[in-house]
C-alpha cells in the first residue's frame, strides 16, 4: 500500500465510523497489530469494489502483467 501525500477527504461522520470500526477490529484481534482508520477504510472500499465492480481489479492485474512483460522486453533490448 502506498502512502499518499494528500489525504483522502472523508466527512467527519464517516471518519468517526471508520475509526470506531478500526478500534473494534483491533480489540477483537489476536495479534498486536493496531488497525488504523485508513486501513479500515481501505478494507471497506476494497470489499465494495470487489463486490460491485470486480472487473476493475481484474483489469489492474492484466495491466500489471503487461507492464512486467514490457519491462522485460525493454531490458532485453538495453542489454544488446
Amino acid at each position: 500500500m502506498a502512502i499518499r501525500r494528500e489525504p483522502t477527504y472523508l466527512s467527519t461522520e464517516v471518519w468517526r465510523a471508520v475509526f470506531v470500526l478500526a478500534r473494534a477490529r483491533t480489540a477483537s484481534s489476536t495479534n498486536d497489530h493496531v488497525t488504523t482508520a485508513d486501513e479500515m477504510a481501505d478494507l471497506l472500499l476494497r470489499a465494495v469494489i470487489s463486490e460491485k465492480f470486480p472487473q476493475i481489479f481484474e483489469h489492474q492485474k492484466r495491466i500489471d502483467d503487461l507492464e512486467k512483460k514490457l519491462i522485460g522486453s525493454i531490458g532485453e533490448l538495453t542489454n544488446e
